[in-house]
């Protein structure tokens, strides 16, 4: 256990001397004229598909939540799983799991990210026997 801590500690050692090294020669180039300005760090994000297909947003994390105290629910044909509302996706039986499966399967493709989000809205859990189904169809309709 100590030979990891010692270890550990070294290599935060390094990293730290590095970073400090480098950010003198940056200080350098730049008092010398080489340099105008500390270079910016550019992180590239993609760009979250989740909410886009249902609800025409762009955006991900913060705006899906906001979506959901403002968005009114839709229906698509399937008001009998209200039942289900804040029932854990694992205590589902196999009769009920087949009404989902039946529900998914006979919805339109397009349709599928929307019946999520609706069931998302509605506060009624996936069952987990089809959350990789359920994934494959919306990530499918995402990249269309």
């Amino acid at each position: 256990m100590g030979v990891l801590m010692l270890l550990l500690i070294t290599i935060t050692g390094i990293a730290a001397v590095s970073g400090y090294i480098h950010e003198r020669q940056i200080n350098r180039k730049i008092a010398s004229g080489e340099g105008t300005k500390v270079p910016d760090i550019i992180v590239e994000q993609e760009e979250c598909n989740a909410c886009r297909p249902a609800a025409g947003t762009t955006g991900c994390g913060l705006d899906c939540i906001l979506q959901k105290a403002t968005t009114a629910v839709i229906y698509y044909d399937d008001e009998e799983l209200d039942r289900f509302k804040e029932r854990p996706s694992d205590s589902y039986t196999e009769e009920e799991i087949a009404e989902f499966r039946e529900i998914l399967y006979t919805c339109p493709e397009s349709d599928v990210p929307g019946w999520n989000r609706s069931l998302e809205l509605r506060g009624i859990h996936v069952p987990d026997q089809l959350k990789d189904e359920l994934y494959l169809l919306i990530n499918d309709q995402t990249k269309r």
